[in-house]
């Protein structure tokens, strides 16, 4: 026979369990929620090999943890911190991203992603950019429509009603893109209510890194916060730009302009070329850029203990086919890279 004792005991027990039990489901909830919301970033420090305004240019060149990718002529070479090329890829791709030892790309409108850059996949059959961000894929299609789904492939799912004609970028729960409205902003969930215009006069092309947007307009390069659109301001009156890994790179009649950090114009650094670069790609060690005939090319950045104002390029390589054949027959040390 039960005690009153022992009864009151067993009850309080229910009681301390049955609040524990609501305590924990209500964690979950929350914790369920907040993934959802908030997406799958914490942080605005995207990869270089994720920059937007890589991306952006056309996604040629990618770079992770100091390793180069680019798209050439007959294929995808990747360039170590050593200079030795080596083919990883048959075609010609863009909107490379990397991710450790995966390598995601557009070829012939379609998404493919490289695993332990030996085994190619198609992922989607309709794609014309993409920007791979953690464990998530997204893309567009040949609409502009917006989808993402995980990096297995599974999952997919369209982003709202979103239709991008230009840019766009993706991080901390965000999607950054160009419409006829201009710059606009929206949760990765696609609930309209969440939607807000940054900019209305954005002409198609920006470059997000770290909670900074740098995008085009009629008057030229500007510069805002990436959270609520304030602190517009003008940096120049190029209309060939990028920006990230902190730096804001721009054309100039003088060549390829430098400005660390993005922040103080007194400190600009000019890389000479010998020809007019048509898109520029930040890397870790420099920029590399296309020329009118498809040429590929890279400057490095200046030292960072330089004082001078104007810079000549510490080395700068060009593509031809002869380089092509010496880089896919041997893999040598880089004296060039691939058209």
């Amino acid at each position: 026979m039960t005690s009153g004792f022992e009864k009151k005991k067993s009850e309080k027990g229910y009681k301390w369990a049955g609040t524990a039990l609501s305590a924990l489901v209500v964690f979950l909830v929350v914790f369920v929620a907040l993934f959802i919301f908030k997406g799958p970033f914490s942080s605005g420090n995207l990869s270089v090999s994720g920059l937007c305004g890589n991306l952006s240019m056309g996604g040629r060149v990618a770079d992770f943890s100091g390793e180069v990718y680019y798209s050439g002529q007959d294929g995808i070479y990747s360039v170590n911190q050593n200079g030795t090329a080596t083919k990883v890829a048959d075609g010609k791709a863009l909107s490379l991203n990397v991710e450790k030892n995966f390598l995601y790309y557009v070829e012939n409108g379609k998404l493919t992603v490289l695993k332990n850059m030996v085994s190619a996949s198609v992922l989607a059959d309709d794609c014309a950019s993409v920007s791979v961000n953690g464990s998530w894929i997204y893309y567009t299609d040949s609409k502009g429509q917006l989808y993402k789904m995980t990096t297995s492939g599974t999952g997919v799912r369209r982003i709202g009603d979103v239709v991008v004609k230009g840019t766009f970028a993706v991080d901390s729960g965000y999607v950054y893109y160009t419409d006829d409205r201009g710059l606009v902003k929206i949760r990765t969930n696609g609930l309209k209510d969440t939607e807000v215009i940054l900019a209305d006069d954005c002409t198609g092309y920006f470059a997000y890194y770290n909670y900074v947007i740098y995008y085009q307009t009629a008057e030229g390069v500007k510069s805002m916060s990436a959270d609520n659109g304030s602190g517009k301001t003008l940096r120049s009156d190029s209309q060939l730009f990028n920006y990230g890994n902190n730096k804001f790179v721009y054309l100039s009649q003088e060549g390829i302009c430098v400005v660390d950090n993005a922040t103080d114009a007194q400190q600009v650094k000019v890389l000479k070329t010998e020809t007019v670069p048509t898109a520029l790609y930040i890397t870790t060690s420099g920029v590399w850029y296309d020329t009118a005939d498809g040429t590929l090319k890279f400057v490095e950045f200046p030292s960072a203990d330089s004082t001078d104002t104007e810079s000549e390029a510490l080395s700068e390589v060009s593509t031809s086919d002869e380089a092509e054949s010496v880089v896919s027959s041997d893999s040598s040390v880089l004296s060039s890279v691939v058209e």
